[in-house]
């Protein structure tokens, strides 16, 4: 094959020991140093030793000859458009050193490149091609997806048998290594990745993870394409480098042209998983399409074998310059990004793969440490955004669609900007300090959303609400309250992050930090990493098994009263202004509303294996908490149930009109009332009053109770109030019905396993259309109703003495974050002011 003249003078110089000729080479030892000048400026040099050519970027330390060149010169004399005697007798270009080895250029490389190699396979007894071990690689891929929607398959086999086979795929390889030969096949990128995937498919299944079984497979595609993604920016080669060298001599396997045709085609099957991915969670979001999207998943993997097949033998004679190689790079950077927005996604309420939640953001940061601070917005927002219309998916249905989507937008830029924020103070400090930077910062921004005027009545996700189905992890809740656990998720994941860029440093050009600063920084991961497994092995350990003999039940009423058409029909005008939830202005809506909970009711008490002790309705405003002829009826279901029954009401006071949870006894009396203290902009507007926040508890045969209704547990302040004033049980109705989105009501269950563990209460909420839930002090759901659907599910749980730390001492963590980010602030000034004083 002729030498290509569409290339540049990198690339020329780069395929030089392409047409390398090793008999005109027979016992010389060289260095041909090239120092490039005019309009691609660099210095290259070749090195000649036992019959072999190799290209290097930069300076040789002891060239045997050295030739200084303009760029267009050289390319004009490998274009042969003019010789290279006549160019240097013309001065064009200068030579140092050793001139007899100029004269030998012509003998030493000739004219035609030589690429393809015959005959050449990886090294070990099995004889298979290079490609053929890339398909290979897929193996327990596939035979992961086909198992995984077969229902009938059980979970240890769908995971067990691709895990087995990839062991065996990287235990060959390992063990046909031969270390120093450069024909060695050792484990592949494709290879580690695939085994650690279903190990961590393995931890999850054994440890009975209940979001992996739904969407295990579209997290496989997930991290698939964080594979080939990351091959680009991370390792040595792209992935399918790995495979298809094997067809080429291995001059040219570190050649930028080969690098670049398989980052393309890497680049293409990261993207095609991102999409596959996409598609499957379409697929299970619609049930109506799951098969049709499904097999179209699976089926993008046709095209994709075929590009691989086709496109490195057309393109290795492409042009290709320095701008192609760096867009390869962005889209790769800007495709990790978007994993780690997906599996940050995959960790939260209506997903619920938790454990991802300590790796998620590892590609990303990963990506921020080592590319220039002017792109690290863009490359964070496919994070944020992701991840933000994952989790705010439920805006456009309580705001006008427009500034719904609008505010997605906004949260999801607003988090990348927490993040980028966070690295730039990474970057200002020196060795440890570094590990803090992120997960302080992350950690004080959800403090001081969540405390502060205004900003705390705005619903933004929290991250450590990935973790609201671990209770190992929740335990943490119990000392320093949520922005302690959202501050050990960012670091794990900040310390993974650097010890991965540790262990991959040989493979980068650019790094974070200097040689002294990466050790201080490696030991300082792992004893972080350390710390994170002592918090979860504590947390696991703490979790008491549930006594039968000291529990009791509650039972969590989903009644649908804000979407039954029979019921709403009976509202008056009062109703029909337009209140927040069902609003009984007239005895036949407060008649319907208790006819519908009665029924649960007696369904709880008379078809359950044992009777609760409480019941909990929605918050459905069912009559006035005054009204002889309701609170008679009520009255009369408790005694008939022999359970407290937390209802909602309206209660007007002195004070004005409240929404008030009402707890009628057992006995048929009424054991007290709590007024809702944090009310909605539409209640207040409507005339509703703010309770008084006096924290008042019950005395109960199962322990104190403490109530209010909703929004109340979305705060800190009335769960914290009832657990210092005594309470051991909370109860509270709710009311999740925005326009019957599925999406939003776990997020609110998940604030009540947050206020359970937080305290050590047992803390039961009922529904208006879900998610009501049952939950015991360590933060477990005994029992949850379903979505959109009317039920009663009851569970058991239990009460605990004393108050936690995090009762005692409150937000003290969430100062501690406050404090520690002005004081990391401060020293990264003063690094900062060093650094300009020792310029200077």
């Amino acid at each position: 094959m002729a030498i290509p003249t569409n290339l540049n003078l990198r690339q020329t110089i780069e395929g030089m020991p392409l047409t390398f000729n090793t008999d005109a080479a027979e016992g010389l030892t060289a260095a041909i140093q090239f120092h490039v000048t005019g309009d691609e400026p660099g210095d290259h040099f070749l090195h000649i030793a036992n019959g072999e050519c190799e290209y290097n970027e930069g300076v040789a330390k002891n060239p045997s000859l050295t030739i200084t060149t303009p760029s267009d010169v050289w390319l004009k004399i490998s274009r042969k458009e003019i010789s290279g005697q006549d160019a240097m007798m013309q001065e064009l270009y200068t030579a140092e050193g050793d001139l007899s080895l100029l004269l030998q250029m012509d003998a030493l490389f000739s004219d035609e490149v030589t690429m393809e190699a015959a005959n050449q396979r990886p090294a070990g007894p099995i004889s298979l091609s290079g490609m053929s071990w890339m398909t290979v690689g897929f193996i327990p891929w596939i035979a992961f997806w086909i198992m995984f929607d077969i229902p009938s398959i059980p979970a240890w086999l769908k995971v067990g048998l691709p895990f087995i086979v990839s062991v065996l795929t990287v235990g060959y390889r390992w063990s046909v290594a031969k270390v120093n030969s450069r024909l060695s096949f050792p484990p592949t990128w494709f290879d580690w990745g695939s085994l650690g995937f279903f190990t961590l498919a393995g931890i999850l299944t054994m440890t009975g993870d209940v979001g992996f079984p739904v969407w295990g497979s579209v997290i496989s595609s997930v991290v698939m394409a964080g594979l080939w993604l990351g091959s680009i920016v991370f390792a040595k080669m792209p992935l399918s480098a790995n495979y298809s060298k094997w067809q080429y001599v291995k001059t040219l396997w570190s050649n930028s042209i080969f690098i670049h045709v398989n980052a393309v085609i890497s680049l293409m099957w990261g993207w095609q998983f991102i999409v596959a991915s996409l598609i499957g969670i379409a697929a299970m979001l619609l049930p109506q399409w799951h098969i049709s999207l499904t097999v179209l998943r699976y089926l993008l993997l046709i095209p994709a074998f075929i590009f691989t097949a086709q496109y490195q033998k057309r393109a290795l004679s492409l042009h290709v310059d320095e701008a192609a190689i760096r867009k390869n790079r962005f889209w790769a950077e800007m495709g990790l990004s978007a994993v780690s927005g997906l599996l940050l996604a995959a960790t939260m309420p209506n997903f619920n793969v938790g454990l991802l939640g300590w790796i998620a953001v590892v590609p990303l940061l990963m990506i921020l440490n080592t590319t220039p601070a002017k792109r690290h917005y863009l490359l964070a927002l496919p994070f944020g955004l992701i991840w933000s219309a994952a989790v705010h998916n439920w805006y456009p249905h309580i705001f006008p669609p427009a500034l719904g989507y609008f505010l997605i937008f906004a949260v999801g830029s607003l988090y990348a900007s927490v993040l980028v924020l966070g690295i730039m103070l990474q970057n200002r400090l020196h060795g440890w300090l570094k590990l803090l930077a992120v997960p302080v910062v992350w950690a004080t921004f959800e403090f001081i959303k969540f405390i502060a005027p205004v900003v705390n009545a705005w619903w933004f996700v929290l991250l450590a609400k990935s973790q609201w189905r671990f209770p190992p992890a929740l335990q943490i809740l119990t000392v320093g309250g949520f922005p302690a656990l959202s501050f050990i998720i960012m670091l794990a994941n900040v310390a993974i992050a650097m010890l991965l860029l540790q262990l991959m440093m040989d493979n980068l050009d650019n790094l974070f930090v200097d040689r002294h600063s990466k050790i201080v920084t490696q030991k300082s991961s792992i004893i972080a990493l350390a710390l994170v497994a002592l918090i979860l092995v504590w947390g696991w350990s703490v979790i008491p098994k549930i006594n039968a003999t000291e529990t009791f039940v509650i039972a969590s009423v989903t009644d649908m009263s804000g979407a039954d058409p029979a019921i709403l029909a009976q509202g008056g005008e009062l109703f029909q202004a337009g209140i927040e939830g069902p609003y009984a202005d007239t005895p036949e809506m407060s008649q319907a509303l208790f006819d519908v909970n009665v029924d649960l009711t007696r369904q709880a008490t008379f078809e359950s294996p044992e009777s609760p002790a409480f019941v909990v309705w929605s918050e459905n405003e069912f009559a006035d908490a005054d009204d002889a002829q309701f609170m008679g009826q009520l009255s009369d279901l408790a005694r008939e149930t022999g359970a407290y029954i937390m209802a909602d009401t309206i209660w007007r006071s002195p004070t004005g009109i409240h929404d008030t949870a009402l707890l009628m006894g057992a006995n048929g009396t009424e054991a007290g009332r709590w007024a809702k203290i944090h009310l909605f902009p539409s209640e207040a507007d409507y005339g509703l009053s703010a309770g008084k926040p006096t924290f008042h508890t019950i005395e109960t045969p199962y322990g104190n109770v403490g109530g209010g209704v909703c929004y109340d547990y979305h705060y800190l302040d009335v769960v914290r109030g009832l657990a210092q004033n005594g309470a051991q049980i909370v109860l509270m109705p709710t009311d999740d019905n925005f326009n019957g989105t599925p999406w939003f009501p776990p997020f609110h269950a998940s604030d009540a396993v947050f206020r359970a563990t937080e305290h050590r209460l047992a803390f039961a909420t009922g529904t208006v259309n879900g998610l009501g839930v049952v939950v015991d002090p360590y933060g477990r759901i005994t029992a949850e109703g379903k979505t959109n659907e009317r039920g009663v599910a009851t569970g058991k749980t239990f009460t605990v003495s004393g108050q936690t730390f995090y009762t005692r001492f409150g937000d003290w963590f969430g100062w501690l974050m406050v404090g520690i980010l002005v004081v990391l602030v401060w020293s990264s000034k003063l690094k900062r002011k060093s650094e300009l004083s020792y310029e200077q």
